[in-house]
């Protein structure tokens, strides 16, 4: 929907960053692609410019317009949480910026395997610290221990994120036909695991040493 927000910004650039790591919170609050598919920047009334200038600039998204976007619903309750996401969401780039930059880039993919790559390579980075053996059972074994609350949520994720690496592995390493036969509901829970993976690092404040502490 259209609306105009007022932030405090000396350049339109900076102002930009500001609405898209918003943008960033809602994504991690609620599922889906949320995304700016244009913002314009409008000067102050009264405000000089040039003869003929723009009355502000505008930055467009152009892969929002063409690409098959899954929606993002939101209602009170999750923009209250996107806000809280938001407050932390400094620090969870400063300690995990390959994960966060990955999730960052999955929706301007626009193939379900690059969404799967990107999303396994995120998972990595929060759960393979320093593993150097049995890579794939170590991978679905952390996330299991991460996301899953109860013994049942564990095994479900455990079976989960083997499949997610297996995944990623066929797409990387196999032959170009099997590159083409990923499977969107595996991409899109690979995208889910990632998402809540950052929800539960942030809520918890992990820093990249206690969370490896944690899923030892």
């Amino acid at each position: 929907h259209d609306e105009t927000v007022h932030y405090k910004a000396p350049v339109s650039v900076e102002g930009h960053q500001v609405i898209q790591r918003a943008v960033t919170a809602i994504r991690l609050a609620v599922r889906g692609d949320a995304g700016v598919v244009e913002q314009r920047t409008f000067g102050e009334l009264g405000e000089a410019r040039p003869p003929g200038g723009l009355p502000g600039q505008i930055m467009r998204n152009p892969w929002m317009a063409t690409f098959v976007l899954t929606p993002s619903e939101v209602d009170a309750s999750d923009l209250r949480r996107a806000k809280g996401l938001l407050a932390r969401l400094t620090q969870l780039e400063h300690d995990f910026p390959i994960a966060t930059d990955r999730f960052v880039a999955i929706p301007q993919r626009a193939r379900a395997e690059d969404r799967l790559i990107d999303a396994t390579i995120g998972l990595e980075s929060l759960l393979l610290q320093g593993v150097r053996d049995e890579l794939r059972y170590q991978f679905a074994l952390r996330g299991a221990l991460l996301l899953g609350e109860t013994r049942d949520e564990r095994t479900g994720w455990f079976g989960s994120l083997r499949e997610i690496y297996d995944s990623r592995s066929k797409v990387v390493h196999g032959a170009p036909a099997k590159r083409r036969r990923v499977d969107q509901e595996v991409a899109k829970a690979a995208v889910d695991a990632l998402r809540r993976a950052l929800v539960v690092v942030a809520r918890r404040r992990l820093s990249p040493r206690v969370l490896d502490e944690q899923l030892r």
